[in-house]
């Protein structure tokens, strides 16, 4: 009767418990079959960020460049976004134009025109584009959007309605000023007419942030070139007064010593190496980017 009454007990054991252990088992083979994937999706995204942050930017110093390099590139882009930041700060932002249109969305069209007619409506969409603007004033957040995401081919339409209008560089506000120069730091475009005229009038703008934008720009488009004509005209920037202020340099000539330092060539080395000499700041400076390379 005993052994009856354990072999019971035991039954009614195992049917409460045979549930959980079945969904533990199961549960136990989901885990065999899902982590194994995700840690190799982990992995995989490890070896990819690790493959990016490795990887170069095709020209013969950047493939050398050390991380230390990386870091004196972070710490120039640090000082210019601070600048930046406290320009922006202290300016009035220009209201927003009218957003821009294209389309039969824009205007009730009839169901048939010409070739000429389309032609000639896109074209005072386009003007009407152009007008949004108000460049004497910083711009808006919607405007510095579309300018941004705007096509190259877009923005030289742009410059050619402003230039037809007698507007130079100078005409726009330090902020657009800014856009222009980024808007041309690529080689594709590299002196094109209109990014030759803004560069060099960037070159000497009186927009500390601005002529940053340029050495910036110099720095990306001509690394490991050995360009002379560029490196003159670095040096011709770092003569600029207004680099110093109450007798010491301001960032931007840290900033240009390590671009003609990136673009290198013998010429390159004396050049940075006699702009130096201008300043114990820029000097002790200079050696931490020759230790860095």
């Amino acid at each position: 009767m005993q052994i009856l009454f354990s072999r019971v007990f035991l039954l009614k054991k195992q049917a409460v418990f045979a549930p959980v252990l079945a969904a533990l088992r199961t549960t136990f083979l989901i885990l065999c079959l899902v982590f194994p994937q995700l840690l190799w999706g982990v992995g995989v995204a490890l070896a990819n960020d690790g493959v990016s942050e490795t990887s170069t930017s095709g020209s013969v110093l950047s493939q050398s460049k050390s991380s230390s390099g990386a870091v004196l590139d972070s710490e120039l882009d640090s000082e210019l976004d601070s600048e930046l930041d406290s320009e922006l700060d202290s300016e009035p932002v220009a209201s927003s134009g009218n957003l821009a249109v294209s389309g039969d969305s824009a205007v009730n069209k009839p169901a048939k025109q010409s070739q000429a007619e389309s032609d000639q409506a896109a074209q005072a969409q386009e003007t009407v584009n152009y007008m949004r603007f108000s460049i004497a004033k910083a711009a808006s957040k919607d405007d510095w959007t579309f300018f941004r995401g705007s096509s190259f081919a877009w923005k030289q339409g742009l410059w050619k309605y402003h230039q037809d209008l007698g507007h130079s560089l100078a005409s726009w506000h330090w902020v657009w000023r800014v856009g222009w120069i980024q808007a041309c730091n690529n080689a594709k475009h590299l002196w094109e007419g209109m990014c030759q005229d803004i560069f060099i009038a960037g070159e000497k703008d009186k927009a500390l942030v601005v002529r940053s934008q340029v050495v910036k720009a110099y720095q990306n488009l001509f690394r490991g070139s050995r360009s002379q004509d560029i490196v003159k005209r670095l040096e011709t920037m770092f003569a600029n007064p207004a680099n110093f202020r109450r007798g010491k340099p301001l960032f931007i000539a840290k900033q240009i010593v390590y671009a003609v330092n990136q673009i290198g060539g013998n010429y390159g080395m004396q050049a940075a190496a006699r702009m130096s000499e201008s300043h114990p700041q820029v000097e002790n400076y200079y050696k931490k980017v020759v230790r860095s390379f």
